[in-house]
């Protein structure tokens, strides 16, 4: 099923009559596409037979909506991390991650242990 766009969503997600789409929007902030959702419920008219769509939900479709706005939520996140990752290898290399901890992280990685310090003190000297 398309939109009035005539576009398909990138994912659906349903559960008995509700249903959950994901679609991607041309551009938001500097032109970069992102997603948004719409969630709808099907139905058949009783007068002609006819699928429809709706937009109230009943209680225990209420009930069923986070389950589904997880699996959107991941989804997105899925889709937000691999054009992360296309625009990176566009860039030729990959970005440095994080901030401190990651800075932190790289210096630990590097560090040498410390050497063993010996001590000795004068009751330990070996006598002459």
């Amino acid at each position: 099923m398309t939109d009035t766009t005539g576009k398909a969503p990138l994912a659906r997600m349903s559960d008995g009559a509700l249903v959950l789409k994901v679609w991607e929007q041309p551009g938001g902030q500097n032109g970069k596409p992102f997603l948004t959702t719409s969630v709808e419920r099907t139905y058949r008219d009783r007068e002609t037979g006819e699928y429809r769509t709706s937009h109230s939900l009943t209680r225990g479709q209420l009930l069923k909506l986070p389950a589904l706005a997880m699996e959107a939520s991941n989804f997105i996140r899925d889709w937000e991390a691999e054009r992360r990752k296309e625009g990176r290898q566009q860039d030729g290399a990959e970005r440095p991650q994080g901030g401190l901890a990651a800075q932190r992280d790289q210096a630990m990685a590097n560090a040498k242990a410390p050497e063993p310090v010996r001590q000795t003190s004068p009751d330990m000297s070996p006598e002459h």
